[in-house]
């Protein structure tokens, strides 16, 4: 197993009255996909209050994960 370098973006659920939850993780090759993957999902928090509901992406962290890497 091999480890690789990946940029990861966790994207949040918010609800009024039922608080926060982790809605999806998502691993990205490269930093800049990650920011502009988290820029698209929060562009779309538009409100000029706090919604019912509303998903969040948080900033990007670099993780290590472990990967099969097969001849070919």
């Amino acid at each position: 197993m091999a480890k690789v370098t990946k940029w990861q973006v966790t994207e949040w659920e918010f609800e009024r009255g039922w608080g926060s939850k982790v809605f999806d993780i998502t691993q990205y090759d490269s930093l800049a996909e990650a920011k502009a993957a988290q820029e698209a999902c929060n562009a779309q928090n538009t409100a000029t209050e706090v919604p019912d509901w509303y998903i969040m992406a948080s900033d990007p962290v670099e993780v290590e994960v472990e990967c099969d890497i097969k001849d070919t």
